[in-house]
Parts: C-alpha cells; sequence; structure tokens
C-alpha cells in the first residue's frame, strides 16, 4: 500500500535520506531545525 502511495506521488528524489542533506552555506539551511524537524516533535508523533 505504501509503495502504491510512493508511486502515485510522483516524488522527484523517491530515494532521499535526510543523511544526503547538503548544508552548504549557500542553502542556509538551519542543521538544528532539519535535526528538530526529522524527530517528528514538532508534529505530535513522538
Amino acid at each position: 500500500m505504501f509503495s502504491a502511495r510512493l508511486r502515485r506521488a510522483q516524488l522527484r528524489f523517491p530515494d532521499a535520506v535526510p543523511e544526503d542533506i547538503n548544508y552548504r552555506a549557500a542553502r542556509r539551511l538551519d542543521r538544528a531545525l532539519l535535526a528538530r524537524l526529522l524527530t517528528g516533535e514538532c508534529t505530535g508523533d513522538t
């Protein structure tokens, strides 16, 4: 069921993983914020 939804979503990078995030300065990504978002803490799913 999940794989069917994943195919229907037509994601640009279906194999993307958090470990591959590029944090170089030009992107101005907040490492701490992304780490918090990845825990699910902000969604109440913890």
